[in-house]
C-alpha cells in the first residue's frame, strides 16, 4: 500500500510506503489540543446535528494529525484511512533535519486539506482509473471526510 501525496508550499513529496509512515508517526511526540473550531460547519448553515470538533477545509497538517488520532480512537476513522490522513505529517517530521522549513510549515500553515485529498483522488483517477485499489481508498478518504466535515446534511436535496 502507497501514501497519497500531498503537498506543503506546493512541494509534493513523493509516495512513500505506508510502514514508514507508521514508524515515523509511531516516533512523533503526541500532540495535546485537537484543532476545533468555535462554531460548527452544520450551525452556521442553520443545520442542526452534532457540533464538527474539526474543519478539515482550514488546518494544518499538525492539527489534521491531531485530528486523524481523535477521531481513529473514537472509532470514526479506519486504520487505513488514519494512515492516509497521518502519513504526510510523519513524513515531514522524518524529513525535518534536512528541510525544517517543512515541518514549520506543517505546524503552522493552514490548508484545505478536504480540497488536497479530491485533488488527489483526481489524480488517481486521471493515472490509475476509478477501478484501482489507490483510487477506491482515495475516494472512500474523501467521502468520509467529507462526512466528518458537512455531516450528512451535506447530502440531502434542497427543497
Amino acid at each position: 500500500m502507497q501514501l497519497n501525496k500531498m503537498a506543503i508550499n506546493a512541494l509534493p513529496l513523493t509516495k512513500m510506503a505506508s510502514s514508514v509512515a507508521i514508524q515515523a508517526n509511531n516516533n512523533a511526540t503526541t500532540l495535546k489540543e485537537p484543532a476545533k473550531v468555535e462554531e460548527s460547519i452544520e450551525a452556521k448553515n442553520g443545520h442542526s446535528g452534532t457540533p464538527q470538533k474539526y474543519d478539515f477545509t482550514n488546518m494544518t497538517y499538525k492539527e489534521l494529525n491531531v485530528a486523524a488520532e481523535g477521531l481513529y480512537d473514537e472509532g470514526l476513522l479506519s486504520e487505513k484511512e488514519y494512515v492516509l490522513l497521518t502519513g504526510h505529517y510523519a513524513v515531514t517530521q522524518a524529513m525535518a533535519e534536512k528541510d525544517p522549513q517543512l515541518l514549520h510549515d506543517a505546524n503552522n500553515k493552514k490548508v484545505n486539506i478536504l480540497e488536497i485529498l479530491k485533488e488527489n483522488r483526481n489524480d488517481h483517477i486521471k493515472n490509475y482509473g476509478s477501478s484501482a485499489y489507490s483510487t477506491q481508498n482515495a475516494e472512500q478518504l474523501v467521502k468520509t471526510v467529507e462526512k466528518l466535515q458537512f455531516g450528512s446534511q451535506r447530502f440531502h436535496a434542497i427543497g
